[in-house]
């Protein structure tokens, strides 16, 4: 069985769903977010970013005394997240 990587629509739904319960800033664009992941992006590698925003959020709250869903998320977390790991994507080998 094989399974490719999701396209591009596939990806912008994957985004959607996974932070549908996130504190997302109204003006997030989901499509600049598919623009900068990389084409070999799994769904998981998607739901690993995505968790990691989470978690960068949560840091930041507790660092400064409120509560996670004080903080909203940006499309500017989405393209820091991305950077820094898109070096792992771009070694990646599909096969």
């Amino acid at each position: 069985i094989e399974v490719s990587v999701p396209d591009r629509q596939a990806k912008l739904k994957i985004y959607k769903i996974k932070t549908q319960k996130y504190n997302l800033n109204e003006d997030i664009d989901f499509n600049r977010i598919v623009d900068l992941t990389p084409e070999n992006c799994t769904g998981r590698d998607i739901t690993n970013i995505c968790t990691e925003i989470w978690l960068r959020k949560t840091k930041d709250a507790k660092r400064m005394g409120k509560k996670v869903g004080e903080l909203s998320i940006t499309t500017a977390d989405f393209e820091c997240i991305i950077e820094d790991i898109i070096g792992t994507f771009s070694q990646r080998v599909i096969c």
